[in-house]
């Protein structure tokens, strides 16, 4: 059975780490916002491709802790060929 990108983005919110880059930035300003990532799940369950494809944060190192995070991510699916996704992050 081919993972559904809704287990992939619960996996990516609650493993990935990538609140801990928005918590990180949040010590120093108080802004909520969102960021649509891109990326792809391999067959062997490794992440490839992260990008930002837009932003409400101008916090560059922000953006770039969750491209690092997301690219060193294992996941735990294995799709038969590799799986596109795009992914909101919402902080409010």
């Amino acid at each position: 059975m081919e993972p559904d990108a809704g287990s992939i983005a619960m996996f990516v919110t609650m493993e990935g780490g990538l609140m801990d880059c928005y918590s990180t930035a949040l010590r120093t300003t108080n802004k909520k916002g969102k960021t649509m990532l891109q990326f792809a799940v391999l067959p062997d369950g490794s992440v490839a491709g992260a990008q930002i494809l837009e932003s409400t944060f101008d916090d560059d190192a922000t953006k770039a802790c969750m491209v690092e995070r997301l690219s060193k991510l294992k996941t735990p699916f294995r799709p038969s060929a590799p799986r596109f996704l795009k992914m909101p992050i919402i902080i409010d």
